[in-house]
């Protein structure tokens, strides 16, 4: 998927609740998808944890 289509991702965003002490992992879970939806979350799970140039304009 080379571009997202910002629709989806806009829906992704808002769908995030704000965390508090009782949501940790509804709040995990959908930050994880909308990190998946951006193709980020593998490269921030990695060791080393490091995104590149195009990856952190993207974030």
């Amino acid at each position: 998927m080379d571009k997202i289509n910002t629709t989806i991702l806009k829906t992704a965003i808002e769908a995030i609740p704000l965390l508090t002490l009782d949501n940790y992992t509804l709040w995990k879970n959908r930050v994880e998808n909308m990190l998946d939806l951006q193709e980020l979350l593998t490269p921030l799970n990695s060791p080393t944890g490091v995104l590149s140039t195009s990856e952190d304009v993207q974030l």
